[in-house]
């Protein structure tokens, strides 16, 4: 009986052990990925106060607002009659999360443009929004900003149906979210499965039932297009976003039938062929815990953007002063 105790006590320690050196293993192989099992803690969540915010916090050592509407900002749109009004549309990629308001593509263009002239950039991205949620949003605020110009920051999940997130894949349990160790597992079980075909990648999800999920997405943009040019203004300038460029794959093919239903639908589309093959293999996200566009590649985004819009549209008409680009 005694014998059977000190075998028992000596394998249970011999599996302690044993993990504790998988752990420690782990935590190095993060390291000289430049990856820690924990967030650090500057930049994790912490709940704020912000006059006329319905919400704020600190994510990434970045202030995160929204107001009523769900959009980075405290105060109500108000036009500014005295500036060239651009209008940005799309999800969490145009809201800018994980990075701070001025370091976002639609900031990083108003900042560039205000050079030159008087601009009043009005960012109206909403976390979570696919294209018939965006093209509500339109539909809701065009006539309240005025803008003489319209941007869409394409995301790939635009596809998916109202308000629905990405899927596949697990995540590492909250309690063990402080172990290396748990998060490789997580990350090689979810490698592994995508490999063998039991979780799909958000675009194959998007590309096995695309019949049903590409024609509505094709009536939202046609409809996007339609309210702003029946206002007299220039089509929609829109470019697909995607922060894991990759020049081969399901990513690319979803970002290919992106740009030919915005050509269809009439928007002015900016090509990202040259994007994916200067950025192939890059990931352009914030970090290892927030898998959002980094402020490098909210930089590219806007010059993108600008190589198409920079001195279009009027924009000579309402020259630069001593006033900063309003929002």
């Amino acid at each position: 009986m005694g014998q059977r105790i000190v075998a028992s006590v000596l394998i249970l320690f011999s599996v302690v052990v044993s993990l504790a050196v998988m752990e420690f293993a782990a935590r190095i192989i993060a390291g000289i990925g430049q990856q820690v099992a924990q967030i650090p803690d500057e930049w994790a969540r912490k709940e704020t106060v912000v006059p006329g915010a319905r919400r704020a916090y600190y994510w990434h050592g970045a202030l995160h607002i929204e107001d009523e509407n769900h959009f980075r900002r405290a105060t109500p749109i108000v036009a500014d009659d005295a500036a060239f009004r651009i209008l940005v549309i799309g999800d969490s990629l145009t809201y800018g999360t994980g990075v701070a308001d001025d370091a976002t593509y639609p900031s990083m263009i108003a900042a560039e443009l205000s050079k030159r002239y008087r601009v009043q950039m009005i960012n109206l991205g909403v976390e979570g929004a696919q294209s018939e949620d965006i093209l509500r949003i339109l539909k809701n605020n065009i006539d309240v900003a005025r803008p003489h110009l319209v941007i869409y920051g394409i995301c790939l999940n635009d596809f998916l149906p109202s308000w629905q997130g990405e899927g596949g894949g697990i995540s590492v349990p909250r309690r063990l979210q402080w172990s290396a160790l748990a998060a490789l597992t997580v990350r090689s079980i979810n490698q592994a499965g995508m490999k063998l075909g039991v979780f799909k990648d958000f675009a194959s999800d998007i590309l096995a039932d695309f019949p049903s999920l590409e024609p509505r997405f094709r009536r939202d943009l046609a409809a996007m297009n339609q309210i702003v040019t029946q206002r007299g203004l220039p089509p929609v300038v829109t470019m697909v976003l995607d922060q894991y460029p990759v020049l081969t794959g399901p990513t690319r093919e979803l970002t290919r039938a992106a740009e030919s239903a915005a050509q269809a639908a009439g928007m002015n589309v900016i090509s990202t062929d040259g994007y994916y093959r200067e950025y192939n293999g890059r990931s352009l996200n914030v970090s290892n815990w927030e898998g959002h566009p980094n402020t490098e590649a909210h930089g590219i985004f806007a010059q993108m953007f600008l190589s198409r819009i920079a001195g279009c549209c009027g924009m000579d008409s309402y020259p630069a002063s001593a006033a900063a680009a309003t929002r």
